[in-house]
């Protein structure tokens, strides 16, 4: 990715375009204001669970896509997948 920053750029300077889209960390919200917590509070298990939910359905039950969506290891959305009942313990 350096070498490509480097090399790239017609005027020689990196700039917050040059690393892939795919790496790059366009979404302008700090990860602690990404959500905003609702003033009455919220069923953080319920909220989690379909989280999960989605993630299985939009990887197609592909477990490591699953856990990639959700940045978390593959063991840990196991393990969250089997307490939610969402597969087989």
């Amino acid at each position: 990715m350096l070498e490509r920053a480097v090399v790239l750029p017609e005027d020689g300077n990196i700039s917050r375009a040059a690393p892939p889209p795919e790496i790059r960390d366009d979404s302008g919200a700090s990860p602690s204001r990404a959500f905003d917590l609702p003033p009455a509070g919220l069923d953080f298990e319920r909220l989690e669970e379909g989280l999960l939910r989605q993630a299985v359905e939009r990887s197609g039950g592909v477990h490591t896509r699953g856990a990639e969506l959700l940045r978390m290891s593959y063991k840990t959305y196991i393990y969250r997948l089997k307490k939610f009942g969402i597969i087989p313990a």
